[in-house]
């Protein structure tokens, strides 16, 4: 029997239920024992870590599933904690609509729309999937939080676009919360490549935000790429300063790459650290005065023809 409660300990992060214990034939009497002696310890009402066991975050977002009973998940901004979207912090679960919504861990969240395929397992805890997850965070962090988490699990293709849409498209009909801020974010994502880094998409929301067109994302010129350009202009934005080039031999290679680039014409610029936590406003405007001074070249080119 122990050797039993142990594998259930093991895959629980050192967690046992109430209920799982009397399933074993663990009598009541037994349970207030190992409490008392300390094989056991109390986590929450039901739920009990083994004696000595470490204390982490994740165990207790666990013990709030485990505790709210049946279909019970991390959501919200613990699902995106658990995805590496945010930083851990309060625990948030969503239970079915009926279920109490109190507990002395975790925000609990009722609702009447988790479908099995909103759910999944990520490091033995039930927890939202990511697009259910950003569709949930919509509606609890300021637009500026949810573009930068939707735009790191794009990246990591964590969710596709189009599976993102759908859900939202699914779910949006409830009334739901966020809904509206969430398809703005969406709005700057376009098919084509997608972006190396968070850092790229930063530029294109900065650009987008100041009336410039939107840029062509990973464009290839010969052997090399740039992050994000307008080929017609022969204009490109570069984030090499957000990369760790490593050795002499990338450095000197990133060097090529740019010299390369400019002798075939292009204007390239480097967004820098404020551009990106700012608005973007200093090379937003020098990106469009390239644009404009390619146009006005070409116009002039095309009436003294």
């Amino acid at each position: 029997m122990h050797r039993e409660l142990k594998r259930i300990t093991r895959r629980q992060w050192s967690l046992v239920t109430r209920g799982q214990l009397l399933s074993l034939g663990v009598s009541e009497r037994m349970i207030d024992y190992w409490l008392e002696t300390g094989v056991l310890e109390r986590v929450i009402r039901g739920v009990y870590r083994a004696g000595g066991a470490p204390r982490s975050w994740r165990q207790e977002v666990l013990a709030a599933c485990l505790a709210a009973g049946p279909g019970a998940v991390a959501s919200h901004r613990t699902a995106a904690a658990l995805y590496d979207l945010t930083k851990p912090g309060a625990i948030e679960i969503s239970v079915p609509l009926g279920r109490g919504s109190r507990s002395s861990l975790a925000t609990v969240h009722r609702t009447r729309d988790l479908s099995a395929g909103d759910l999944t397992v990520v490091e033995r805890i039930p927890i939202t999937r990511p697009a259910r997850t950003l569709i949930d965070l919509s509606a609890v962090l300021p637009i500026a939080g949810v573009e930068d988490a939707v735009d790191d699990a794009l990246c990591r293709r964590l969710v596709t676009l189009d599976r993102l849409r759908k859900r939202l498209d699914d779910l949006a009909s409830n009334g739901r919360s966020g809904v509206s801020d969430l398809r703005r974010v969406l709005d700057a994502w376009v098919d084509g490549a997608i972006p190396a880094t968070v850092a790229e998409m930063r530029v294109v929301r900065r650009l987008l935000m100041h009336g410039l067109p939107q840029p062509e994302r990973q464009h290839e010129v010969g052997r090399w790429h740039i992050d994000l350009a307008y080929p017609d202009a022969r204009v490109g934005i570069e984030l090499d300063s957000f990369r760790w080039h490593g050795t002499r031999r990338a450095f000197d290679r990133a060097r090529a790459r740019y010299n390369s680039l400019v002798a075939l014409g292009w204007v390239l610029f480097s967004a820098t650290t404020e551009d990106l936590r700012g608005d973007g406003a200093r090379l937003c405007g020098l990106v469009g005065g390239a644009l404009r001074a390619t146009s006005q070249t070409r116009f002039a080119g095309s009436y003294l023809s």
